[in-house]
């Protein structure tokens, strides 16, 4: 389906850039951008190419194929890797094909007698699929195991690849290969043949959205692409919405962008920096929060218009931890005790429940501790913890330990969700749940900012979890600003970007858009940086001499 709209100035150059095979263009665009309506009409200006655009997930390829002409297959990754190595897989019955293993059902075919020890092999086998490496590694190692013998470790490695290879062999049934298995095999076939696979020959050019979060393992097939100058290659998606490297996700378009600068590969660069989904208010918010610890400041362009006044509209509440979003979920049905609520990315197929997409059982398993039923909980990643005193170590830090980074965001506000509600926390959950249901029904819609991404409505309110970026921004030892991790940075820039009329801001950031920003963007700026640390290393070392 062609589109008619006029482009603009910066979709233009986007759609004059006829790439030949062994080209990359990478397109940098902001939120709410109309990055999908400018692949659409790059799609139309060239009907005689044939492209194949990669989407992230079903829904979005689905929605895809609605919207472009018919020179343009949309599919996922998942789905060109089943053709070439899922479908024996599926033929198979008997072994079955789907999500990763549980726990439970591992535990006989590996001989594990110790629940952890399960959990453990899986996580370690889920992190390898999710990277780019040849074989299971002690870097795949989930971040808890460091607290276990070395004796343990090395027994879940063994175990792992022994899990791996159950997964892979096709006569084996008491294992089922995953989706992500059979995407990693793909992989791994591409990695010992070194060729491009057969597949992507079927097209001239190959569109990859939402290339700021790839799998390492189709960013390796991909780059097999580049280096055999094989295809045009265009990568789009914005930077700062990389938000899943927690999960192994690599931000691709960075990095072919730096090849790119510095004539490593054949390409260029393009931007959209105008926004189409929200108002101006919105887009300095935006912008201000993103040119934290740049050289120069950061400018979108909102085309939307501002509409601070709700009426009939959708609204959603987003946090950065799933216990905050209970928190204001419950303070919302207290004052409409007879509401309904939505939870994003909820449906009728799971009776629109947030049990597990919110990780209700973390807090429920850790709420078990506290009333010292340790025996009740479930989460796996509560029952790797001794006592109640262990669990508040790790979520706020101890006497010797109050490095921000080794305290847990999520266990920690588990762990105030359920000290400020004590034996009541059983039934508060209860509560939401049973009061959870479809977005028309709902008096407002509730997110993490993580499940917020691609989502969007009327009005946003932004919770009070996310990192200070206000005058209760992070300082060291020298009374210098900390800017907070990118990653948390992103995820902020997510959140404020999620309203098409208006966002209500938290205090702290208020207060950073209206008074802190000047200054904090000066102390933070690179060059003012260098030259402190310069000024400081000059007079360690005037001291020293001394």
């Amino acid at each position: 389906m062609a589109t008619t709209r006029t482009p603009t100035p910066e979709q233009a150059q986007v759609i004059q850039s006829d790439l030949e095979p062994g080209q990359v263009m990478v397109i940098n665009a902001i939120a709410g951008s109309g990055k999908t309506s400018t692949l659409q009409m790059y799609v139309d200006a060239y009907p005689n190419k044939k492209f194949l655009y990669l989407a992230f997930g079903k829904a979005q390829a689905d929605e895809a194929k609605q919207r472009f002409a018919k020179n343009a297959e949309c599919r996922t990754t998942h789905s060109l890797a089943f053709r070439e190595t899922g479908i024996p897989y599926a033929q198979n019955k008997a072994k079955g094909l789907g999500s990763e293993p549980r726990s439970k059902a591992v535990m006989e075919p590996l001989n594990i007698t110790l629940p952890w020890m399960a959990h453990m092999t899986i996580a370690t086998v889920s992190k390898y699929l999710q990277s780019a490496d040849p074989e299971i590694a002690t870097s795949h190692l989930p971040e808890h195991a460091q607290y276990k013998p070395v004796e343990d470790q090395v027994t879940v490695l063994k175990k792992a690849r022994t899990l791996w290879r159950k997964m892979c062999d096709k006569k084996d049934v008491t294992v089922p290969m995953s989706h992500d298995g059979y995407l990693k095999l793909w992989q791994l076939e591409c990695l010992r043949s070194g060729k491009v696979p057969r597949v992507f020959y079927e097209y001239d050019a190959i569109l990859l959205d939402e290339s700021q979060d790839t799998n390492p393992a189709v960013e390796a097939i991909l780059a097999r692409i580049i280096e055999e100058q094989s295809h045009a290659v265009v990568l789009v998606g914005d930077e700062r919405q990389s938000i899943y490297q927690w999960r192994g996700a690599v931000n691709m378009m960075s990095r072919l962008g730096e090849k790119i600068d510095e004539a490593q590969i054949v390409g260029i660069k393009r931007s959209l920096t105008e926004s189409f989904r929200y108002g101006p208010r919105a887009a300095d918010v935006a912008s201000k929060i993103l040119s934290l610890g740049c050289q120069h400041k950061v400018k979108i362009i909102g085309r939307g218009k501002d509409e601070p006044n709700p009426n009939q509209a959708s609204r959603c509440y987003l946090s950065r931890t799933n216990a905050t979003l209970m928190d204001e979920a419950l303070s919302t049905l207290s004052g409409n005790p007879h509401s309904v609520i939505h939870f994003a990315g909820t449906n009728a197929i799971n009776r629109y429940d947030p049990t597990v997409p919110y990780k209700l059982n973390l807090i429920r398993s850790i709420f078990y501790y506290f009333a010292d039923q340790q025996y009740l909980a479930t989460d796996p990643t509560v029952k790797r913890f001794k006592d109640w005193t262990e669990i508040l170590r790790h979520a706020k830090g101890g006497d010797n330990d109050q490095d921000a980074e080794s305290v847990d965001k999520e266990l920690g506000a588990a762990v105030k969700f359920v000290e400020k509600h004590g034996y009541q926390t059983p039934e508060i959950l209860d509560l939401i749940v049973s009061r959870s249901g479809a977005p028309s029904q709902a008096i407002a819609s509730f997110s993490t900012a993580h499940r917020a991404k691609g989502l969007e409505w009327d009005y946003v309110t932004v919770l009070d979890d996310f990192p200070k970026i206000g005058s209760e921004m992070e300082r060291d030892e020298n009374g210098e600003l900390q800017i907070p991790d990118e990653q948390e940075l992103n995820l902020l820039y997510v959140a404020v970007t999620r309203g098409r009329k208006w966002v209500d801001l938290n205090e702290d950031i208020l207060e950073f858009v209206e008074m802190e920003f000047p200054h904090h963007f000066e102390e933070l700026r690179p060059s003012n940086v260098l030259q402190r640390n310069k000024g400081r290393l000059s007079e360690e070392s005037v001291t020293a001499s001394v």
